[in-house]
C-alpha cells in the first residue's frame, strides 16, 4: 500500500451526533489496513458554546467570522472537546470490537500541519490554507494509526480558524490521495427541484453557486473538493446519516454526488 492509497474523510459534528455506525466504519476500515484519516468539523457545537458564553457569532458563505474571543472558543471546542471526545470514543470502540488497544490519535491543523494566512479583514482570525506539511500524517498512517484531525492552522504570528471542509480539501490535495469523501447531512448536492445531482464539474459548481442553488455550508465543501481534484482521484459528497455510509461508499455503492475534473 502506497501513499496514494490514502482516503480522506470529512465529517461534520451533526453527522457524528446522528450516526454512530460511522464510527464503527472508521474503526473497521482502519483495522483492516485502509490508509484512512478523518477531518472533523463541529461548527454547531462551537455555536452552542458561543451562545452559552453570550458571544455573538455570524457566518459568511459558510465560514465563521472570528474575532479573538471567538477564536479562543473555536480552538477549545474543536481541538479540545470535540477532537478528544471523538478519539476516546473511537479507541473504546476499537477495543470493544477487536479486543485490542485502539490505534486512534487526535491532532489538529495547528500542530505544524497547516500553514495559513488571514482570509480578509472582514473575517478577523478566519484563515485560509497556504501550505500543508504532511510529514506527521504520513508517519501516523505508516505506523497504522487512524489520525483524527481538527481544523485550523497557524501563520507566523497567530492561530487561525480555518474551515473544516477547506482543511480536508487541502490535506487531500497535499497527500495526492485516492479519494476525498464528504459525509454530510444531505443526500448529495441538490438541484432547484430538490433532486440529487449525480455529477458536477467545477464549471457547473460555480454556475449553481451564482444561481443561488448551492448555498451556505455546501459552498466550501464543493470548492474544497475542486481544489483536491488537482491531485486526488475522486471527490464524493454523500449522505452521512445513512447507516454504514462510509463502508458502503468504500464498497462502491451508488448515490450522492461525484465531482469530476
Amino acid at each position: 500500500m502506497n501513499k496514494g492509497d490514502t482516503v480522506v474523510v470529512k465529517i461534520g459534528g451533526d453527522v457524528l451526533s446522528n450516526n454512530t455506525t460511522i464510527m464503527e466504519d472508521m474503526v473497521d476500515l482502519s483495522h483492516r489496513g485502509e490508509r484512512l484519516l478523518v477531518v472533523h468539523g463541529g461548527g454547531g457545537i462551537v455555536t452552542e458554546w458561543l451562545r452559552r458564553l453570550n458571544i455573538s457569532t455570524s457566518l459568511i458563505n459558510g465560514e465563521r467570522v472570528t474575532d479573538e474571543e471567538t477564536l479562543e472558543v473555536v480552538v477549545a471546542v474543536l481541538c479540545g472537546w470535540v477532537n478528544k471526545r471523538l478519539v476516546s470514543m473511537l479507541n473504546w470502540l476499537w477495543h470493544e470490537r477487536w479486543g485490542e488497544e485502539g490505534r486512534v490519535v487526535g491532532i489538529s491543523g495547528i500542530d505544524g500541519i497547516i500553514k495559513g494566512k488571514p482570509k480578509d479583514s472582514q473575517k478577523g482570525f478566519t484563515g485560509e490554507v497556504v501550505e500543508v506539511r504532511p510529514q506527521l500524517i504520513y508517519s501516523l498512517l505508516d505506523l497504522g494509526y487512524l489520525p483524527i484531525i481538527a481544523p485550523g492552522g497557524v501563520d507566523e504570528k497567530m492561530i487561525l480558524n480555518i474551515n473544516g471542509d477547506s482543511t480536508a480539501g487541502a490535506i487531500a490535495y497535499a497527500l495526492k490521495g485516492q479519494k476525498l469523501i464528504f459525509l454530510t447531512d444531505a443526500p448529495g448536492v441538490l438541484d432547484k427541484q430538490g433532486k440529487i445531482v449525480p455529477e458536477l464539474s467545477p464549471q457547473m459548481v460555480e454556475r449553481l453557486i451564482s444561481e443561488g442553488v448551492i448555498v451556505e455550508g455546501m459552498i466550501p465543501k464543493l470548492r474544497a473538493g475542486i481544489h483536491a481534484l488537482k491531485s486526488t482521484s475522486v471527490v464524493r459528497i454523500i449522505d452521512g446519516r445513512t447507516p454504514h455510509a462510509l463502508i458502503q461508499e468504500m464498497e462502491g455503492k451508488e448515490g450522492g454526488t461525484t465531482i469530476f475534473r
